[in-house]
């Protein structure tokens, strides 16, 4: 029984290089809606997509994938740089804050039979003030989503899904970091996923359970653990091991909703644009 709806499967992306002729899917992305009332006064979404800084900079051309409504997938050119080198995605601007967002013409999905689901920025993301009033603290469960180590279908879109547990946020909490740490092993082409809490009906006396499906974060990365082999001979280095220390650090979604307002305010003073 999984206790988050399936339709977040629909709003996680692979994102990726090419490389010799051939994808090679280094992040994860995932489409966030932020509504807008059109000028018939009906409501609609513009729709972004966020990823990490990390996943997209350095790429003139990076491709993204989605599944058809007819079955299969389809990769498409995703535009980061316009013909004078400018950037085409909004990063935050926080320099430290290694979150960006782009702009993903919804005309163009539907057109192109594209399946596809949104994070609805406004009831799905809580900042870091709403976490702390949900009790969200260490040892709350979690899932996070992505495409570690490119592990796709050839021919299909469909993201891992993993458990976890948030290790450490009092640090976050306390303003002394500005992020948070969860034990669950991340590995590379996970950067960019979301991060949810799982809804959970117990709790100890004294605390609140939490119970619904909150967008936390964005995975940043993994922390790595390194051990170094020392020659009984010499006493000198002679192996350096690098592996997996199973704890990553997340962006909250706090800095998301900070960064869509302000690309939303940039759209508005027509300093970016939908394109």
């Amino acid at each position: 029984m999984a206790l988050f709806h399936d339709n977040y499967l629909d709003a996680i992306v692979a994102l990726g290089v090419k490389i010799n002729n051939q994808i090679s899917w280094t992040g994860t992305g995932f489409l966030v809606g932020k509504s807008y009332v059109k000028s018939s006064n009906e409501q609609d979404f513009h729709i972004l997509l966020v990823t990490n800084k990390h996943v997209l900079s350095n790429n003139t051309e990076m491709f993204i994938r989605f599944n058809t409504l007819h079955g299969g997938s389809a990769d498409f050119p995703l535009l980061i740089k316009d013909i004078t080198g400018k950037d085409m995605w909004t990063g935050h601007p926080n320099p430290q804050i290694d979150l960006a967002i782009t702009y993903i013409d919804k005309n163009f999905l539907t057109s192109n039979n594209l399946k596809y689901t949104i994070f609805d920025i406004h009831n799905s993301a809580i900042n870091v003030d709403q976490m702390k009033l949900n009790h969200i603290t260490e040892g709350a469960l979690i899932h996070f989503f992505g495409f570690p180590l490119s592990l796709l279908p050839p021919d299909r879109q469909y993201p891992i899904v993993r458990l976890g547990s948030i290790a450490r946020i009092r640090d976050l909490y306390d303003n002394k970091s500005e992020d948070f740490l969860i034990d669950g092993l991340v590995y590379p082409g996970s950067s960019g996923g979301p991060v949810i809490t799982r809804p959970e009906i117990c709790s100890i006396e004294g605390t609140l359970p939490v119970d619904k499906t909150f967008l936390i974060g964005i995975i940043k990365g993994y922390i790595p653990f390194t051990d170094i082999a020392i020659s009984v001979h010499t006493g000198k280095e002679r192996i350096r091991f690098e592996d997996n220390s199973g704890l990553a650090p997340v962006i909250p979604a706090s800095y998301l909703l900070d960064l869509v307002e302000l690309w939303f305010s940039l759209l508005n003073s027509g300093f970016v644009q939908e394109t």
